[in-house]
């Protein structure tokens, strides 16, 4: 099959035939580029606003509940999982929010590798009388405020949408989100070129979270990439979100890492060690990025929603086994 595309040579217009499978493989190298570019782009955001929120979690750091679960996951995992509840009910205009905002900034903007190193590093490794019971406590609390902030942003969601304060986006076919779609490419694209830039003339206390975001956001699009076959391993496997689990886990896994060699340099970071900073963009950027929460609140929540047992026993030994088998990695990884 062929289709007829013009263009313009001077002032007159030339009929051009295409293939049709030609045409659709351009569209889907274009479509491709804007999903890569849109995820990563947006993965920056998150991962600058995580550290942001960390840092700034720091000054009040004696306050109970910061010492309690620390800084650098719990405000964050708060604010991306809301943000995914608000936007999970658009269906008018979903293309400008998914997956750009929903897996690069939100699953960015949270991390599940993060919560695990605070847990196994503050309470394990202290060897306190009351580790067992801070653990448990810990993971109850931590997972019902994320899992009701995710359902309250789904809740408020459904309230400026039926508000219409939520306006309905454009279309897919519309010129809008085209030019919409060269927009992120090219504004991807720039940021890119100027980040690989900026790590030559930066301080050398700015540079490590330079490299959080070049180096991180690949760790969002690792994730995107990834989670694409849960749907086929829920077929083929029996075993429903298998590729968030991996991810989390793997995350988690590669964090206690890293986190073994860098703890002996610690006082080093952003002095113009170039290994040391990159190992510190691994931990904070990429297996912040890797690792999610949000998207994780999010099918916990899918799974209890079907109302069938069945499901809902699911989603508990999915919960269980995510938590404790990154556990028991992290224990084993830093008791080396």
């Amino acid at each position: 099959m062929y289709e007829v595309a013009t263009m313009t040579v001077g002032a007159t217009e030339i009929a051009v035939v295409i293939p049709a499978a030609q045409k659709k493989k351009e569209q889907h190298v274009y479509q491709s580029l804007y999903t890569y570019t849109s995820i990563y782009l947006f993965a920056n955001v998150g991962i600058a606003l995580r550290i942001l929120v960390s840092y700034m979690c720091d000054a009040p750091a004696t306050s109970p509940t910061f010492i309690y679960f620390g800084t650098s996951y719990f405000v964050q995992n708060i604010l991306g999982t809301f943000l995914l509840g608000v936007l999970s009910h658009m269906k008018k205009g979903k293309q400008f929010v998914s997956p750009s905002i929903t897996t690069g900034f939100c699953g960015s903007l949270t991390t599940y590798s993060s919560w695990q190193l605070y847990v196994i590093t503050q309470y394990i490794l202290k060897n306190n009388n009351y580790q067992t019971f801070d653990i448990i406590s810990n993971f109850i609390v931590c997972h019902c405020v994320f899992y009701l902030t995710f359902v309250f942003g789904r809740h408020m969601g459904d309230w400026l949408i039926d508000r219409n304060i939520i306006c309905p986006l454009p279309t897919t076919a519309s010129n809008s989100f085209r030019w919409y779609q060269y927009f992120i490419i090219i504004t991807t694209c720039c940021l890119f070129v100027l980040l690989l830039v900026l790590l030559f003339f930066v301080e050398n206390m700015t540079r490590p979270y330079i490299l959080c975001c070049v180096l991180g956001s690949f760790g969002a699009l690792v994730r995107y990439k990834l989670c694409l076959y849960n749907i086929g391993a829920a077929y083929k496997y029996k075993f429903r979100y298998m590729y968030t689990f991996i991810v989390n886990v793997l995350g988690s896994m590669l964090i206690f890492i890293v986190y073994v060699f860098l703890k002996q340099h610690v006082h080093a970071i952003g002095t113009g060690v170039l290994w040391i900073d990159i190992l510190y963009s691994i931990q904070i950027g990429f297996c912040g990025s890797l690792t999610t929460v949000s998207t994780f609140m999010n099918e916990l929540h899918n799974l209890n929603s079907t109302g069938t047992l069945n499901d809902r026993g699911y989603m508990y030994k999915y919960l269980f086994a995510t938590f404790f088998v990154a556990h028991f990695f992290g224990w084993a990884i830093l008791s080396l």
